[in-house]
């Protein structure tokens, strides 16, 4: 009985990203059967003639690990006797990696430069080994296995009910890519419901509170954190990632112009006088081409990943830094982020004027929807009004 094994690519299968699953092809005596490995790879990176992926690629040790090792176990069941579909039977527990799979997706993620959800999904990841142990195959993750993930995120990560909706999604969402996949036949999900997630109150600052920020005496970095909130606050609620790229002449004739980087979308905003002072007072000393607030260095701009890196660091410091003048400041610092100057702004806007597609544009929002969710989050007075214009 004639047989052998082989890596093949199943280019039908490329996905939109480029890269191509890589399946062992399973012959014997003239019929074939196809196991995906739970690996893909672009075609460049695949060495045909070695059977192997390329020393270039960032994973590729783990992925050659992989992948060679299913294809010795799949000679040495075909060495028993066996046909290719009882070769197949045998080992898609094997294929069935679970880890394997995800440090896959997460490097899809790196080479498409998308840092936050690298991150996520790194985390997600991590907090499965710290359940499941550091070595999962798919075949062991079931409803019972993610209900112990659930109570492992409440009880012993201290995971809100959102945060741990949000880890449970992303193992579903790698679930269903899996089946597409033909790596599993059964969704892990099936008998498993997520659990339902709780609306948050965005937390806001009031006139009167922003005016608190700003007479607090500071110096150094606390200062550069409290003209950075005010800033972003009077400039229509700028991104903190957007606030980082400003150049100084992106700020003149009154008006800030930018173009949102999560986004894509222009944006060019009047800003009243506060917002120019901090400016003017930033812009000291630096030519039109500088950024205009001390976060990022020019080579932080070197790539994508690196300039996400040094802005998640400075937000994160910056956000420290908020708390501490806020309770200087005396204000209750709980939840207190650079976010909430665009929320406040947003909450703001909508009590003064109520022109939802204005408060839109100027937040930068792609879609009318997303900007009445964001303020139906805020409207947290709205019943008190009403029952105020009724009853008084």
């Amino acid at each position: 009985m004639s047989s052998s094994v082989k890596l093949i690519l199943r280019e039908p299968k490329k996905t939109k990203s480029g890269e191509i699953p890589i399946y062992l092809r399973i012959t014997a005596d003239t019929r074939s059967n196809f196991i995906a490995t739970g690996a893909k790879v672009a075609k460049e990176y695949w060495n045909e003639t070695k059977q192997e992926v390329r020393s270039s690629h960032r994973i590729a040790d783990a992925l050659n690990s992989r992948i060679k090792g299913l294809k010795t176990r799949a000679e040495k069941e075909l060495l028993k006797g066996k046909s290719s579909q009882e070769v197949k039977q045998a080992l898609q527990g094997a294929a069935g990696d679970f880890v394997l799979f995800f440090e896959t997706y997460i490097q899809r993620l790196v080479r498409t430069e998308q840092f936050w959800e690298e991150r996520k999904f790194r985390t997600t990841l991590n907090k499965c080994q710290e359940c499941w142990g550091k070595n999962i195959s798919w075949k062991h993750i079931d409803s019972l296995a993610l209900e112990k993930f659930e109570l492992f995120l409440r009880r012993d990560k201290k995971n809100g009910i959102n945060t741990t909706r949000k880890e449970l999604s992303r193992i579903r969402r790698l679930s269903k890519l899996a089946l597409r996949q033909g790596v599993i036949s059964t969704d892990p999900f099936q008998k498993y419901d997520l659990p339902r997630g709780e609306r948050t109150e965005r937390r806001k600052l009031s006139l009167e509170e922003m005016e608190a920020l700003r007479n607090v005496e500071l110096d150094s970095f606390s200062a550069i954190a409290r003209d950075v909130f005010l800033f972003s606050f009077y400039s229509a609620g700028v991104r903190f990632g957007d606030l980082c790229s400003l150049k100084v002449a992106d700020v003149k004739d009154g008006r800030v112009k930018y173009k949102a980087a999560k986004t894509g979308k222009p944006i060019s905003v009047p800003i009243p006088p506060q917002a120019q002072e901090i400016a003017k007072k930033d812009a000291q000393k630096k030519t039109s081409e500088e950024f205009l607030f001390p976060f990022i260095r020019p080579r932080d701009s070197v790539s994508v990943r690196a300039l996400k890196a040094r802005v998640s660091s400075r937000n994160a410091q910056v956000n420290t830094y908020l708390k501490r003048i806020a309770e200087k400041a005396g204000i209750d610092s709980q939840g207190l982020s650079m976010h909430v100057a665009r929320h406040s702004y947003a909450d703001y806007a909508r009590m003064v004027s109520g022109d939802i597609h204005a408060i839109m544009q100027a937040l930068g929002h792609s879609d009318v929807r997303v900007t009445q969710t964001y303020l139906k989050s805020l409207d947290t007075d709205a019943v008190d009004k009403l029952s105020s214009q009724l009853w008084n």
